[in-house]
């Protein structure tokens, strides 16, 4: 057997150092959503890795499966006893989407050990459900968060409009800033997710007396969207979701990608060709049609592509081949990778090399442009969060089949995953030399991770 093993060792050492920043007492406080995201990154890893040989000469594993157990369960302890937490809903997705992989049974051997020892398990429902719970229900008053103004509650993602109309129906003299966030903020279509509450202080509309509309939102983005759209499959067969859930958020993408309603410019899929575009930041219009605050129709985060991956391959497995639905999601699985890899890549300093960019802009070809949100820090994270998608959608085999046969992919995958085998030479490339901030220093190993383990299956498994 030809034994190849350079991504796949190269992933193992920013593995080793990305544990130290969870082990690490230094850091004992979890920086929510950037850990949650590389989190679920380093399941994938591991889900890998405690399956093959550390080298050619021995049969013990690259990461024995009880060292592996140990690190999850360090991590999901502190998690729990630290009573971890997120602002926004989308940032409790991550956290939801990764510990919802016990229910998937690819993750099988990594995540259920003996019967006495069932700690792991226990812990990743609490987190999950708990994250679930609060991203679709919300909660009354979350521990350690601010009082919301006049309104200290959460009803969760799928009902921050809900919210709105509460409150003008409910309050004996309505202000009128609820009464002009419910007549602006109309969502042109029903269903989908907002990743925060509306409320006067922070809106997505203009108000009456000349405030304006938040730039972080509460907006309907297709981050908070494609994290709930992926949560609430994975946790079907424990119970948590219905399949109500997911019809609704269907329906959502299927209207915003697809409705004869919208303008090609308003719609959520860029389409460039009939096989390839990319899912767009968030939503264009309201239901008056004035457009979102912040809606760039060229601009694209690559990350959102990958989560639409993980969502879609989900959906995919769970419809019958026999039904049109089916060659309709594969068709757009492939799209979209295909849209990455021709319209979200970019040159390597003065060479023709192309790699992955975390955010793409057309209206800057070939280049970054400015991040979604004017945040980079925030955003480098989407090359890592796209090669998990892409990691979840070759697990159909009509995917895998399309990534390994392209010449075009396997050159600008290959050229990504040489950039990322030296630490801190992507981030480097990406940034020009700049750094990341304190916080989100773990995204530069968390993209390596993410890349040179999608690299190992494409090249060497």
């Amino acid at each position: 057997m030809d034994f190849k093993r350079n991504y796949i060792s190269a992933a193992k050492n920013r593995y080793d150092g990305i544990i130290k920043n969870f082990y690490s007492p230094q850091s004992p406080e979890f920086d929510y959503w950037p850990e949650g995201c590389c989190f679920d990154s380093m399941i994938d890893f591991l889900n890998i890795a405690i399956s093959i040989p550390a080298d050619k000469y021995t049969t013990n594993k690259l990461v024995p499966k009880l060292e592996a157990r140990d690190f999850l369960e360090f991590v999901a302890h502190k998690y729990i006893t630290e009573n971890a937490h997120g602002a926004w809903y989308d940032d409790w997705g991550w956290w939801g989407t990764a510990t919802a992989k016990l229910y998937d049974p690819t993750y099988y051997e990594l995540l259920y050990g003996n019967p006495e020892d069932s700690t792991l398990e226990s812990d990743f429902k609490d987190i999950c459900q708990q994250c679930f719970n609060f991203m679709k229900f919300g909660k009354a008053k979350l521990e350690g968060q601010p009082a919301y103004s006049s309104v200290n509650k959460h009803l969760g993602a799928p009902n921050a409009y809900t919210l709105v109309t509460k409150m003008v129906n409910n309050q004996i003299n309505p202000t009128t800033d609820w009464k002009a966030i419910e007549k602006k903020a109309l969502p042109y279509f029903k269903y989908g997710c907002w990743q925060g509450d509306m409320r006067p202080d922070q809106t997505p509309v203009d108000l009456p007396d000349g405030r304006k509309a938040t730039n972080l939102g509460p907006y309907q983005d297709t981050v908070i969207n494609a994290l709930y759209f992926e949560i609430i499959q994975r946790v079907l067969p424990g119970g948590l979701s219905t399949e109500t859930d997911i019809d609704n958020m269907e329906a959502f993408f299927h209207n915003w990608m697809n409705s004869p309603e919208l303008t090609e410019k308003q719609k959520l899929f860029n389409e460039f060709s009939t096989t390839s575009g990319l899912i767009r930041e968030r939503v264009s219009i309201f239901a008056d049609g004035k457009a979102v605050h912040g809606y760039k129709p060229k601009l694209a985060w690559t990350g959102d592509q990958g989560l639409m991956l993980c969502a879609l391959t989900q959906r995919y497995k769970s419809t019958k081949s026999q039904d049109p639905k089916s060659k309709e999601i594969l068709a757009t699985i492939t799209s979209i990778i295909n849209g990455v890899f021709n319209y979200s890549v970019g040159p390597l300093g003065e060479s023709e090399e192309l790699i992955i960019l975390p955010w793409s802009n057309q209206d800057a070809k070939n280049k970054l442009g400015d991040a979604p949100g004017n945040d980079p820090e925030d955003y480098f994270a989407g090359t890592g969060v796209f090669m998990r998608g892409l990691l979840e959608a070759c697990s159909i085999k009509e995917v895998l089949d399309v990534v390994k046969q392209s010449d075009h992919i396997n050159k600008i995958l290959k050229d990504t995953a040489e950039i990322c085998k030296t630490p801190n030479s992507y981030v480097d490339a990406i940034l020009g030399g700049g750094d990341l901030n304190i916080s989100h220093q773990i995204f530069s190993p968390f993209t390596e991770l993410a890349v040179l383990t999608m690299a190992h299956v494409i090249f060497e498994a």
